[in-house]
């Protein structure tokens, strides 16, 4: 299993690095599965790792009907596929992207635990 990490907070940064979230984020808005995914398999690839983890986010302040503050999709891709999730906290900015990072850490530990068979 190899590991990599690569850290995009600004949305220009993703997406000049992964060039296929402009068409996913055009069709999808950036907050959603379809941008997650292409996150998650896009880091996979650039790092040649087993393994990615990808969020993309309102921790806040702000958002909208469709994603309120606090509205997050992770993704996970690995030898068995992408898949995603959403997730709505309730907490201010701080306390969300705490949570944000749980939450991917436990889908990524569910992820690998499931793939493994345990």
């Amino acid at each position: 299993m190899s590991l990599g990490l690569h850290i995009s907070a600004h949305y220009a940064k993703r997406s000049h690095r992964f060039s296929v979230l402009k068409d996913k984020s055009r069709n999808n808005g950036v907050v959603s599965s379809e941008v997650a995914c292409a996150m998650a398999e896009g880091v996979k690839n650039l790092m040649q790792s087993t393994y990615a983890v990808a969020t993309t986010g309102l921790a806040g302040p702000g958002g909208d009907e469709f994603n309120p503050q606090g509205t997050v999709w992770i993704a996970v891709s690995g030898p068995q596929g992408t898949v995603s999730h959403k997730h709505i906290m309730n907490g201010e900015r701080k306390e969300n992207i705490e949570l944000f990072t749980h939450a991917a850490i436990e889908m990524l530990y569910d992820y690998i635990r499931e793939s493994i068979g345990g």
